[in-house]
Formats: C-alpha cells, sequence, structure tokens
C-alpha cells in the first residue's frame, strides 16, 4: 500500500471536485473545532482514499504518523475496522472508538464518520473527525451529522436549473434550511433527491427513476410539480408545508440533451509496467535526454507527453506540441526555428519567435516527427547540438532550453534504413525509447472505459451503460485506439436518457457486429496481455527476473511460473 504521489493526489481531488468544493466550507468550520479540541478533520473519497485533513497541529502529527492523511487509503480492506471504512461499508452515520479499530496503532482514535450522498443515491465521500480516545466523542458525530447536512443541501444548489425542484418539510419553519426535503423531477417523474425529501415520504432511494409525482401526493395535488400550492399533501394524507418553485428555472419541463463537451483522456490509466516507464522517463528527461514515443495513431502519445510534462520539474513551465504532420513543408522551418521581419515573402511584420522558442524553459513535443522534411531535420539536430537557434533572415543565435519528446507512429529505424530519416538526427534523439501499447492490449480495459465514461459524463450517475454495451465495448478491438473509444463514447452520451441504461443498440454497427470469433477468446486476450506485461517488465530489468516480480508484487517463483506458461501458450 503506497501513498499517491502529489500529482496524483490532485488529479484525484480533480476527480472529485463537485463534493470537494461543497465540503470546503465545512472544513473549515470543523477547523475551528477541532483545533480547540485536540482533533482533525477529514474528507475521504468514495474509494476511502482522504483527500484533505484540516485540525490541530500537535494531533495531525500523531495521526501523520499511522497515515490518517492526504494521499493514504483508509478503505476497510487495507486497515481493517475503522471510521471512514466503516462508513463505506454500512453507509450510515457511526463512531468507532479507540479499541474498536482493527489495527493497535489506530486505537489512541476515537472516529466519528458518515456518508455524503449524492442526489441521486450514490455515495459521494465520507466526511471523518477523529479526536483522541480519551475524549467524548458523541459531540464529534453530531458535528459531522450537522455538516453532512449542509453538504448534501448545497449540492442542489443550481444543480437542476431545467428540472423541477420541490422543497418540502412537516414544519413550515425548517423548509429553507438543511433539514428540508428536496424532491428532483423531470415531468412528473422523481429523478433525485435528498435524505430528507425521501425519508418525509417513507421512501429509499431505489424510487427515482421509479416513482411519479402523482402517486406521491393524493388526487388533489396537481400532477405537474411545477404547479403545486404552499401545502402537499402525501399520499397517505399527511399534510406537507411546501416551498413555491421558482419559475423562472422551469422554462422547460423535459431537460435537454446532454452537453457534450470535448473530452479526452484527461487522466492516463497505467499498469505497473508503464508506471515504471514513466518514472524512468522523468529521471532521464530532468537529466536533458530526449525520449521518443512510438505507437499506434490514436494511442494517446500526445496525453502521455502531456502527463510527463505535469509531472516534471518544469510543469509550471510551457508545453509546446507541434504536429510536425499537419504543417506545410515549406513553411515547417519557419514555424519551428521562428523568422526575422522580411525573411520572406508573406513573412510577417513583426516577425516570429517560432514554436522552439516558445517552449523554452519548458517541454517541446515533436509529434509525427517522422514527417519532417529532411532540411528541417538537419536544422533541429543543430539546435539540439548547439542549445540555440537562428531564425530565418537571420545571423544571430538565439539560445534556447527545453526537454524534448518526440513521437511517430512509423518505425523510425525503418524510416533511418530507407533514407526517410536522418540517421545522426536518429541517434540523437532515440536515447530513450518508450512504446505505447494498443489499446487492444490494455489489460483493464473495464477500469479505462468506467473512467473515461466518468469524464465523459462529468459523473452525471443518472447517465448508465448497460452491462452488455460495456461487454461489446470491452471486446472490441479499436483500430482507432482512444481516439475512436473517446469518440463512442461521446456518441452515446448525446443519445443517452437520464435514469436509462444505454443498451447495446445504440453502439455503432460495427462495433455489434464484431464477431467473438473474429476475435481471440476472453482467456487467449488475458494471456497475450499478461504476457506481454511480463516481457515487458523483464526487459526493463534487463531480464532480472527478482526485480522483476518484485516490481509487479508477486513472487519470484510465481513470475517464472507465468513465463514458462505464456512461453508454452
Amino acid at each position: 500500500m503506497d501513498r499517491l504521489s502529489s500529482y496524483e493526489l490532485k488529479l484525484r481531488i480533480e476527480q472529485n471536485e463537485a463534493v470537494y468544493r461543497c465540503c470546503r466550507p465545512e472544513l473549515e468550520t470543523l477547523r475551528r473545532a477541532a483545533a480547540g479540541g485536540d482533533g482533525v478533520a477529514i474528507v475521504a473519497d468514495p474509494s476511502g482514499l482522504v483527500l484533505d485533513s484540516v485540525g490541530a497541529e500537535d494531533f495531525s502529527r500523531r495521526v501523520l504518523e499511522v497515515e490518517l492523511c492526504p494521499g493514504w487509503s483508509w478503505n476497510e480492506r487495507l486497515r481493517g475496522t475503522n471510521g471512514i471504512g466503516a462508513v463505506l461499508m454500512e453507509l450510515k452515520p457511526l463512531i468507532v472508538r479507540g479499541a474498536e479499530h482493527f489495527l493497535q496503532p489506530n486505537r489512541f482514535l476515537d472516529c466519528a464518520a458518515a456518508p455524503i450522498m449524492t442526489p441521486f443515491g450514490s455515495v459521494a465521500g465520507v466526511l471523518n473527525l477523529s479526536v483522541p480516545s480519551s475524549m467524548a466523542s458523541a459531540y464529534a458525530l453530531g458535528l459531522v451529522e450537522l455538516a453532512i447536512d449542509q453538504i448534501e443541501h448545497r449540492q442542489f444548489a443550481g444543480a437542476f436549473t431545467r428540472y423541477q425542484v420541490v422543497r418540502l418539510h412537516t414544519e413550515r419553519e425548517l423548509l429553507g434550511t438543511p433539514k428540508e426535503g428536496v424532491l428532483v423531477f423531470d415531468g412528473s417523474r422523481l429523478v433525485a433527491a435528498n435524505r430528507y425529501g425521501l425519508a418525509v415520504l417513507n421512501l429509499d432511494w431505489k424510487a427515482l427513476g421509479q416513482r411519479s409525482f402523482g402517486e406521491l401526493f393524493d388526487a388533489g395535488s396537481h400532477e405537474d410539480p411545477a404547479r403545486h400550492l404552499d401545502q402537499l399533501r402525501s399520499s397517505d394524507g399527511r399534510l406537507l408545508h411546501s416551498a413555491k418553485p421558482d419559475t423562472r428555472t422551469l422554462a422547460r419541463s423535459v431537460p435537454s440533451p446532454p452537453e457534450l463537451k470535448r473530452v479526452t483522456l484527461t487522466r492516463p490509466i497505467y499498469d505497473v509496467a508503464m508506471r515504471t516507464n514513466i518514472e524512468r522517463a522523468l529521471r532521464v528527461m530532468e537529466c536533458g535526454v530526449p525520449i521518443v514515443l512510438s505507437g499506434e495513431t490514436g494511442c494517446g502519445k500526445e496525453v502521455f507527453a502531456r502527463h510527463l510534462h505535469a509531472l516534471s520539474s518544469r510543469a509550471t513551465h510551457p508545453f509546446v506540441a507541434v504536429n510536425c504532420a499537419g504543417l506545410p513543408e515549406s513553411l515547417i522551418e519557419a514555424e519551428l526555428f521562428g523568422y526575422l521581419e522580411g525573411a520572406f515573402t508573406g513573412a510577417r511584420k513583426s516577425g516570429s519567435k517560432g514554436l522552439v522558442r516558445e517552449a523554452d524553459g519548458g517541454v517541446l513535443l515533436l509529434d509525427e516527427i517522422g514527417d519532417m522534411p529532411l532540411p528541417a531535420q538537419a536544422r533541429l539536430l543543430r539546435v539540439l547540438q548547439e542549445r540555440e537557434v537562428v531564425p530565418l533572415g537571420g545571423s544571430k543565435p538565439v539560445p534556447v532550453d527545453f526537454m524534448l519528446i518526440c513521437a511517430s507512429h512509423l518505425k523510425l529505424e525503418d524510416m533511418v534504413a530507407a533514407k526517410r530519416f536522418r540517421q545522426d538526427l536518429y541517434y540523437r534523439i532515440s536515447q530513450f525509447h518508450l512504446r505505447l501499447k494498443p489499446l487492444r492490449e490494455h489489460v483493464d480495459l473495464d477500469l479505462l472505459l468506467k473512467e473515461l465514461w466518468l469524464q465523459t459524463t462529468s459523473g452525471d450517475q443518472r447517465y448508465t451503460l448497460a452491462s452488455a454495451t460495456v461487454q461489446l465495448l470491452a471486446r472490441y478491438d479499436w483500430p482507432g485506439n482512444y481516439r475512436q473509444l473517446v469518440g463512442v463514447l461521446r456518441t452515446l452520451f448525446a443519445l443517452a436518457e437520464p435514469m436509462v441504461d444505454i443498451p447495446p443498440s445504440a453502439l455503432p454497427q460495427e462495433i455489434r457486429d464484431a464477431a467473438p470469433e473474429a476475435n481471440a477468446t476472453n482467456a487467449q486476450r488475458l494471456q497475450a496481455k499478461t504476457t506481454a506485461i511480463l516481457k515487458d517488465v523483464l526487459d526493463q530489468h534487463g531480464g532480472n527476473v527478482s526485480r522483476a516480480a518484485k516490481s509487479l508484487g508477486i513472487s519470484r517463483g510465481t513470475f517464472y511460473r507465468r513465463l514458462i506458461q505464456s512461453k508454452g501458450e
């Protein structure tokens, strides 16, 4: 069990941005309570990973010793009984007192925790307040529950402007407070709610998508939630106070199609072998060694390069990506190296710095470098050797400092043999070569599909894929790799209906028609992926089986046995 790096933790916080933003005011409130009472307040994501913690300085140092701090997971499977893990298992507020912790080092803690629920009934995270076990911890749970009410109530602010939002309570004075019930209707169908809204009608989360306004309230109430008055009568005859909806937000009773955003693979998912490659790539890049990324079109080379940039010491400096195949041959040198005023017909009066100088201090990605014309290759080699660039029409060299990443879907060594790529440039840039696997070789394709779907829907859990749809997506060979997959997911999102699983019939014909026999069986595909990983890791460790096995977290015997089995296939 390892702690996430600061960059990985930042990505996880970004993934949980909505709930994290809603939690911040309550964390500040709990900070004051915890600081005064010698405790620490914590917010964790739905997996149990700690995202943030605030509290008393001395006590924070103590909990740091048991890893109760950002970047560490407190899932019950890893830590045994604890407040965060127990809440994720029980889905209710609770206290885990000192001796109830499974691990002895954690028994100085009393942990009061509660789940944060989304308006759609899923777990958004956990709020936890830990205090010394010698203190009375009942007050801590009360503080946490008050904070949860505020957080869950805040999630509805401005989130359902195209839906019918009904706010109700048995007591008029509690309308407008975090204790009020909130029900959200799409037309007359219930699609979202908070816990108080469900409780006042004796419902649970299963009612979402299944119950209508007319079923929940008696026949005297209007079928249209937008037209109800200050009072409603439930279907069992109870009188409920209600707040009139703001009709300015109800111009449409049916929501518009989901907003389509430009979706890219913003958080790459890498297996153990690739994470090892990332660490090696960063080390050599920090030493000024160029990197070459190879792989099929659409396999995420630019995304990988941006990932390296974000992890590097130059993350706050420019990242400049140049598609060498997309620049006209007659202009590529001017675009790359810049030019002075009047250097050629059509040149700008002010001249141009050029893309190489734009990357000064940061990272330069030369994508599809195999398509760079030979004259430009010669000039690039000189820039790399001299670390300075002379703009077209000029004579004075300008110093430049950048890290270089090159990418190509072509085999550069074959191009060298065919005299289409300079041999001296090839040896200058290919000191560290990394191949990115195509999508069909991805070990965790199901996980990747879920990750990309979350990015496509911006985490909106009303839009889900049917299990049969996921199976077809995972089985397909994806000749266009990530670029093709992202396009298909965007199309599915455009066709989606809230609270209705997206069926296989929504998939493109070529994916639905992909015959199982045209691909390897699932077992064969898994074996092929396993073999590829074993060989990659073994190569990375120079053939040393013991080190390769250790990097994968398995025994030497297991690694060797699987390697032998794969050779016998």
